[in-house]
């Protein structure tokens, strides 16, 4: 798998995520049209692209959220 510098983990905090889940969360919320290559690494962590680096900072500047929705609750791995 190819590294970017856009590449974060996600710390979901919700048991019935799912990669695709998560992926259509993502979708919704930053951007339709990318594909976040999400990857579930542990029961609760997710490798993620973003887009770009604008919107990774953006959504970095949360200290935790909530994506619409399936209700996932996480937080941005720094």
């Amino acid at each position: 798998m190819k590294v970017y510098q856009t590449t974060r983990l996600i710390n979901i905090l919700e048991v019935d995520a799912s990669e695709e889940k998560v992926n259509k969360e993502l979708k919704n919320l930053v951007r339709e049209d990318w594909d976040f290559k999400v990857r579930q690494m542990d029961s609760q962590e997710y490798l993620v692209v973003f887009p770009d680096k604008n919107s990774l900072d953006t959504f970095a500047k949360f200290s935790s959220f909530e994506i619409s929705l399936y209700s996932l609750k996480g937080k941005l791995e720094k």
